[in-house]
């Protein structure tokens, strides 16, 4: 598959690139072009990603998943932030899944809610997201 990216690369940006450029360039003038290339085979490359995971399984949310679940998590996450220096965890009798609980049983009316899997899921969120 990586082959049919470089071809198509190729095919896409050849015609673009090559009246540019007069029949002898010299070779630093192909090796400017040469990072527009790469930088338009990445893209081409990005485009794939995001093409194959929108039409693969698993695009979108899970069927069991709760926004309000998540919204508390991650709410309960920005509460900590802001107010404690500690490392937030996701341990079952830690204060970030406290939190979350008190704020979803405060909006939902629900107790005793299981939110290890919203709050495992604003961690990893949070692991993501570059600072």
């Amino acid at each position: 598959m990586s082959s049919a990216r470089g071809w198509l690369a190729h095919y896409l940006y050849y015609d673009a690139l090559v009246p540019l450029l007069p029949l002898h360039s010299p070779y630093w003038e192909w090796e400017h072009h040469r990072e527009r290339y790469l930088t338009f085979a990445a893209e081409l490359r990005r485009l794939q990603d995001v093409c194959a995971r929108a039409l693969g399984p698993g695009f979108g949310e899970h069927p069991n998943y709760d926004p309000l679940k998540h919204f508390c998590a991650k709410s309960a996450h920005g509460l900590m932030q802001a107010t404690s220096d500690k490392k937030i965890t996701g341990t079952e009798d830690g204060a970030f899944r406290a939190i979350t609980s008190l704020l979803y049983e405060a909006v939902s009316g629900k107790k005793g809610a299981e939110l290890k899997r919203a709050c495992d899921s604003v961690l990893r969120e949070i692991r993501r997201t570059p600072s």
